[in-house]
């Protein structure tokens, strides 16, 4: 402990003048660093943590606001669809080319409509989903005309090929909160 007898002067003006040893000295200005990175930390940890809340927040809107209100709306839209056309497939005739022309015109009305203001809603938050909306609206819309146009489909089939336009549609909605979107 040589070091620690020999005297510091540290003369601050005012006629205030310190005498410590130099290990004094070190450990004050070890403290002093340590307490600049505490503040550090603090500081960046806060930030952290206002980023993460920023994020969280916005992903409870999204949900709360666009996802969950058109949940029940989806459901009801393609259970619709499949009972209309599991309907519409056992009481037509298949050689009737005017009934299943507006057939196909009634369900690609009713599937625009659906997804209109589900497009419009969608394009305030991300444009690309949008597009992505409206690209399976129709797909949807081919799938359906292409069912009306087969004349021997399954009925299970039908309900399958329909449904898998819902788990991409649902899919596509939760995107952004899987972080895939944006």
């Amino acid at each position: 402990m040589f070091l620690n007898c020999l005297p510091f002067h540290l003369n601050l003006g005012f006629n205030l003048q310190f005498e410590c040893g130099i290990m004094d000295v070190v450990n004050a200005l070890i403290a002093a660093l340590g307490f600049g990175f505490a503040i550090y930390q603090f500081k960046k940890q806060n930030e952290d943590n206002r980023v993460s809340t920023k994020e969280q927040n916005n992903k409870n809107w999204y949900l709360s606001v666009l996802v969950i209100p058109q949940l029940e709306r989806i459901n009801i839209f393609f259970e619709e669809t499949v009972k209309n056309l599991k309907q519409l497939k056992t009481g037509m005739d298949n050689n009737d080319l005017l009934k299943r022309a507006k057939e196909q015109r009634q369900h690609n009305d009713n599937i625009s409509a659906f997804f209109a203001p589900l497009e419009a809603s969608m394009a305030s938050y991300n444009n690309d989903m949008r597009c992505g909306i409206s690209n399976l609206g129709l797909a949807l819309q081919d799938e359906v005309t292409e069912i009306i146009g087969t004349s021997d489909i399954d009925p299970s089939d039908l309900e399958r090929r329909v449904m898998e336009f819902k788990g991409k549609l649902i899919g596509l909605l939760y995107q952004p909160i899987r972080g895939n979107c944006e």
